[in-house]
């Protein structure tokens, strides 16, 4: 028996949630880093493809028609929430492995 008790069984759920939820929000920090790449050329499709910035812009930010500092600067600020989201998983990882006893 692997799981001594049902303690260890939502411990081992819970930890396994926050090794899942950390990788897939690194793996959307990880393409956010292309697009902010692709920030500097002059194409703007390329540019209004990010779904959260676009969600961040219309629902939060105005951002105006055809300014393009505008949506990079929402672009930014949804790559710094993105990578703090990562982050404070990683932490709750590691701190639910820290004080397994």
């Amino acid at each position: 028996k692997c799981l001594f008790t049902n303690r260890d069984a939502v411990r081992m759920l819970i930890i396994m949630a926050l090794l899942f939820s950390s990788d897939i929000i690194r793996l959307e920090g990880i393409r956010m880093t292309g697009q902010l790449l692709s920030m500097l050329s002059n194409n703007q499709t390329k540019l209004h493809q990010n779904s959260y910035a676009n969600f961040l812009c219309s629902n939060f930010v105005s951002c105006g028609e055809g300014v393009r500092y505008d949506y990079c600067r929402a672009m930014l600020v949804c790559f710094v929430i993105m990578v703090l989201c990562e982050r404070i998983t990683h932490l709750g990882n590691v701190f639910i492995h820290h004080t397994a006893v």
